[in-house]
């Protein structure tokens, strides 16, 4: 945090402002406190010192720490602040040191990075259900959730690396895809939650254990073939199986009013 520029207001906690009127600028490497931006601002490697108000600052990790590799210490972000907020949280070359998430700020609902150039492990050992509230993106690495629970909230997307389901439930509540990578489906289930239409599942070769649809009003629909090595159940919304194959080693359920499965392409 010694080498960030600190952009504070005169008076601690009242308001100053920021107007950005170019797309072409470069703030980097700043912890703000008391910001209000004219319009969204990106800082790409940053602390949020709190109150600030349309700024997307993103804390990075560099496993600072010598000895711990969790996520609730401090040195272990750059700039020695725990992600909280809405802040996107990136891994990436910065740092290669694994990663244990421990604990979350219950104020954190940021995105999910695994950027290329990371080639650590992250692993979820949280007391709790692990949520990310907005996108979980990877691209490389290892990423594995033992027995945890795990709720993203937006976008699922594995585009390399190495994403290990373990056991425990993964709800998604958005789109799915798998191009790159490898998603390792262990004895988990996968449940789809969305409530509205237009969502999709690429599946990309990999296959599920269990999987489920749960969203009422909600619409999958499937970009390549699909594969669940046990169960499928649709409690509620409309799988569209696209003219692709499906795949069920297990049983097919349907057991809810509002849940159908189409054929449509």
């Amino acid at each position: 945090e010694e080498y960030m520029i600190k952009m504070r207001s005169l008076t601690p906690g009242e308001t100053w402002y920021m107007d950005v009127r170019t797309d072409d600028y470069n703030l980097d490497l700043i912890n703000i406190s008391d910001s209000h931006a004219r319009s969204l601002t990106f800082i790409p490697v940053g602390v949020n010192g709190g109150n600030n108000l349309n700024w997307d600052i993103d804390p990075v990790w560099d496993g600072g720490h010598p000895t711990s590799p969790n996520w609730s210490e401090p040195t272990n972000w750059v700039g020695d602040v725990v992600p909280t907020g809405a802040d996107p949280v990136t891994f990436d070359a910065t740092s290669i040191d694994d990663c244990t998430i421990d604990s979350i700020d219950a104020t954190w609902t940021g995105n999910l990075t695994i950027a290329s150039g990371y080639t650590g492990t992250i692993t979820v050992s949280t007391a709790g259900t692990f949520t990310v509230t907005g996108d979980f993106s990877q691209a490389d690495g290892t990423f594995t959730r033992g027995a945890v629970a795990m709720t993203v909230t937006g976008n699922f997307s594995l585009t390399g690396g190495a994403f290990t389901a373990s056991s425990g439930n993964l709800t998604i509540g958005a789109n799915f895809s798998r191009t790159a990578g490898t998603f390792t489906p262990g004895t988990s289930t996968v449940t789809f939650d969305a409530t509205a239409i237009g969502k999709t599942i690429t599946s990309g070769g990999a296959s599920f254990n269990n999987l489920s649809f749960n969203g009422v009003g909600g619409g999958w629909t499937l970009q390549d073939a699909l594969t669940v090595n046990n169960n499928l159940t649709i409690s509620a919304g409309t799988l569209n199986m696209n003219s692709k194959q499906v795949t069920v080693s297990g049983a097919l359920d349907m057991d809810g009013s509002s849940a159908s499965l189409t054929q449509s392409g």
